[in-house]
């Protein structure tokens, strides 16, 4: 067996982090003639804008708290930090988040939710909006949106099985890939390998909430920006 390429011993080991190896797979398919490989890699470095579709490892599902006040001055209810229970028709739409965020920002914030007690951030939500959705029958004094445990760090673990499958299948057609070049000359081979690519983009088996946490092995001490 050929001797297997550095960016994958390297992802594997975290001498390098998930920025880092998107960017190299970037170079690798510089030449590559396919408009949603190439799409997916620049949503993934510089985030993905409002229109357009997020895909499912993305997407993590929040609950959201707030401090409230329900009743008069003679029989009052204060809460403080508490669930804000959503009215029925709202759920579908707040229960989960789009993380729009490039990668740069991804691992950012991974490494705030690791160094966070709880493992797990917040997104600060306008009043006006909390009041609406929720079903407190008084005043919401403040609202956010509580993500998931290891939200970030999830989305991370996600991209990088997606790229060491990817390197895995471009070694197996190109050979090793330490020259950081890639010949697509051949357009037969490009298009067969191109399919395989786009299928690993939409492999949903790794997903939010399947326990695929990842923390020394994504955020390390080898790992910086």
């Amino acid at each position: 067996m050929a001797k297997r390429s550095k960016i994958i011993i390297n992802l594997i080991s975290n001498k390098i982090n998930v920025e880092q190896a998107i960017e190299m797979l970037d170079l690798l398919l510089e030449d590559i003639d396919n408009k949603d490989i190439k799409k997916w890699l620049s949503n993934e470095i510089k985030g993905y804008g409002k229109n357009d579709d997020v895909p499912d490892y993305r997407i993590v599902s929040t609950n959201l708290i707030g401090s409230y006040i329900v009743g008069n001055a003679y029989n009052r209810i204060q809460g403080t930090h508490q669930p804000l229970p959503l009215k029925p028709e709202y759920i579908k739409d707040y229960s989960t988040i789009k993380i729009r965020d490039g990668i740069y920002r991804l691992e950012q914030l991974a490494i705030a939710e690791k160094e966070n007690d709880s493992h797990h951030l917040t997104i600060a939500m306008n009043v006006l909006l909390a009041q609406e959705i929720s079903c407190i029958n008084g005043e919401i004094i403040n609202a956010y949106t509580d993500l998931s445990l290891y939200a970030y760090t999830n989305i991370i673990g996600a991209i990088k099985t997606k790229l060491l499958c990817i390197f895995k299948e471009l070694e197996k057609q190109y050979g090793n890939l330490d020259d950081y070049y890639i010949d697509f000359t051949d357009k037969k081979k490009e298009e067969k390998v191109s399919k395989s690519l786009i299928t690993i983009i939409n492999d949903k088996s790794t997903h939010i909430g399947d326990g695929n946490v990842i923390k020394e092995s994504i955020i390390g001490d080898n790992n910086e920006n």
